[in-house]
């Protein structure tokens, strides 16, 4: 399973938290994430 979100820092770790939060409220949870700050946004490089 993979998910791409991008936005604003501040935004994005405040919903990362809420997501954990939630899911941890409903029983053990293990959250993996990857973040990078050298990939373009969606539609960055299209013409």
């Amino acid at each position: 399973m993979s998910t791409v979100v991008w936005g604003e820092d501040e935004k994005l770790f405040e919903a990362l938290l809420d997501a954990f939060r939630r899911a941890a409220a409903v029983g053990p949870t293990t959250m993996v994430v990857t973040l990078s700050n050298a990939s373009p946004w969606p539609g960055e490089h299209d013409p």
